[in-house]
């Protein structure tokens, strides 16, 4: 994946991105070809762990070159410190109009060959270096910066968030004029902050104006919806706490006041900013939404939410899902490396157990950290299944091992959603979901159960059943089957929900009529 770009001449002609592991050999075969056709390569040998930021050197390296080659293996997807150069890279380029395209390598010898000769070519044609500098790495943040020191996957879920932020740069092309806004949504604790963070981090370069990071108050623990004054309040806080750092004295004493002074310093500058708000309640009106927005252009506004289409109007969406079943075992046995292969299997049952859902497997990861040599993977996986306990809420309690984000039960966070259905059609589909062994749900079965529950009409069960998936929805609580007419219910969902019955009258009621139906 050749990318050029840059004024003066380069000490090298190309560097070579890849994972040293298992990689190395072939990329070294790759590098001889490459220099017999004639290029001055650069190839850093040195190992960068996974959780690491990409080093000086190889910052120096990428700023030393006309173009960048990406040995995309899926070891290669799988590495943080890759991912931070292949983001490097292209943030240097994506000012340049620098092409670069994918490059498959060949097996047989002489296919090599022609192909390191037709990476020459196009490599001549770049004029470089590439315009990379250390603040690649570490943006400016205000009011605080934030890390996030154990993200793993969600790769493809970056780029999107900045193909959504950046659709509107060229608008006679791309036919967005609209604001320069997206948002991630998904249940709770799925990792939607953290993929704020980490994308605030990777693509810090392009925001020179810097990060800007609003905590808006989220869900109500209680399922209320807060007021309008109440929400102002905590906006006018916010944009305080950002106005200060970012050293503008005199605070106006209103949300639009401020949001006003700020989108003047912003309009002097004339720099992109990147402006996060994160966990917006998912209740909103559109008015109301918009007022935590970014007051300038030049800002541009990434939202996260639990509230599923509940902006799409203001914000291009990506909603995230669980993690892919290796990348959960990756941040599962980041915490704690299992020694053998009966723990490594224990290791990975323990990760499907718990749905490969982001905050459980942190919260699970740094309880078996903390208690190593007294908890194997095993002994946690069957206090997972113990009815009688909540394992998870007593393995949140041992460690502050976590996330920025992570910190607090992680029962709350679930029923911080649930919550938001009380005595409504959707608690009904969370409470009949809970009641099955199996982790999916049909509409029609929800609505077969709620006319036996209720003595409804079949028209009046179906509607209700209806607006149970579209409330359930909402808050990220279901998932609809692509392939089917099923919808899922995240088994961390269920369990919270049976451990901690919202409503056990209804539970009964509920629990009898899917009983009387399979009868």
């Amino acid at each position: 994946m050749p990318l050029g770009g840059g004024a003066s001449r380069p000490a090298f002609d190309l560097f070579i991105s890849y994972a040293r592991v298992p990689d190395l050999e072939r990329v070294r075969q790759l590098k001889c070809c490459l220099e017999a056709a004639g290029l001055a390569v650069w190839l850093d040998e040195a190992a960068v762990e996974s959780f690491e930021d990409i080093t000086d050197g190889i910052v120096r390296g990428l700023s030393r070159v006309r173009a960048v080659l990406v040995y995309y293996s899926r070891a290669y997807l799988d590495r943080n410190a890759c991912q931070w150069e292949l983001t490097s890279a292209l943030t240097a380029v994506q000012h340049r109009g620098a092409l670069y395209r994918l490059v498959p390598e060949p097996s047989d010898p002489a296919a090599l060959q022609r192909l390191a000769a037709d990476i020459a070519r196009h490599v001549r044609g770049c004029p470089g270096p590439l315009p990379v500098a250390r603040p690649l790495v570490r943006p400016r943040w205000y009011p605080l910066a934030r890390s996030e020191s154990r993200f793993v996957g969600r790769v493809a879920d970056i780029f999107r968030v900045n193909r959504l932020l950046h659709r509107g740069d060229h608008p006679a092309t791309s036919g967005y004029f609209g604001l320069p806004a997206a948002q991630i949504t998904g249940m709770g604790g799925i990792g939607k902050t953290g993929l704020a963070i980490e994308y605030a981090l990777r693509f810090g370069a392009t925001y020179p104006g810097g990060i800007f990071w609003l905590s808006a108050p989220g869900d109500d623990p209680e399922g209320r919806s807060r007021s309008d004054e109440e929400l102002g309040l905590v906006l006018l806080g916010q944009l305080r706490r950002v106005a200060a750092a970012a050293g503008l004295s005199d605070v106006e004493p209103t949300v639009e006041a401020i949001g006003g002074r700020l989108a003047r310093a912003i309009e002097r500058r004339g720099q992109r900013c990147l402006w996060i708000v994160d966990d917006l309640p998912s209740d909103l009106g559109e008015e109301a939404a918009r007022r935590w927005f970014a007051p300038h252009p030049l800002m541009y506004t990434l939202v996260t939410t639990r509230g599923r289409r509940r902006y799409d109007k203001l914000a291009a969406s990506v909603h995230l899902d669980v993690l892919r079943a290796d990348e959960a075992y990756r941040l599962l046995t980041a915490y704690r490396l299992p020694a053998t292969p009966s723990e490594r299997a224990e290791a990975a049952g323990v990760a499907a157990d718990l749905g490969f859902h982001t905050l459980a497997l942190h919260v699970a990861g740094a309880a078996l950290r903390l208690q190593r040599g007294l908890l194997s993977f095993a002994g946690f996986r069957a206090e997972l299944a113990d009815p009688g306990q909540d394992a998870l809420e007593l393995a949140a309690q041992l460690s502050d091992d976590l996330p920025q984000n992570g910190r607090g039960s992680i029962t709350a966070t679930f029923l911080r959603s649930v919550r938001r259905l009380a005595r409504q059609p959707g608690e009904d589909l969370i409470v009949l979901a809970s009641c099955l062994a199996a982790g999916s749900v049909s509409p029609a079965l929800v609505a077969r159960a709620l006319r036996m529950a209720d003595g409804l009409d079949e028209r009046a069960a179906r509607h209700r059943a209806a607006l149970a998936f579209r409330q359930a929805e909402a808050l990220s609580l279901v998932e609809a089957d692509a392939e089917s007419d099923a919808w899922t219910v995240h088994p961390l969902i269920s369990r919270t929900t049976r451990l901690h019955d919202p409503n056990p009258a209804r539970r009964s009621q509920i629990l009898a009529a899917l009983l009387a139906l399979a009868a």
